[in-house]
């Protein structure tokens, strides 16, 4: 079961990373302060 767990941690840190490249890149190419904010919220909630 920890196994499975870890695995679990190991995609899902993948995408969250993921996640944030996308909005780094929309936020450089676009200069918008949309990403930013929405990128700070998620780092609070998370």
């Amino acid at each position: 079961m920890a196994g499975q767990v870890i695995d679990y941690v190991r995609v899902a840190s993948k995408f969250v990373g993921l996640f944030f490249f996308v909005l780094y890149l929309l936020a450089k190419e676009r200069e918008r302060k949309m990403e930013l904010l929405l990128l700070a919220t998620f780092c609070i909630a998370a």
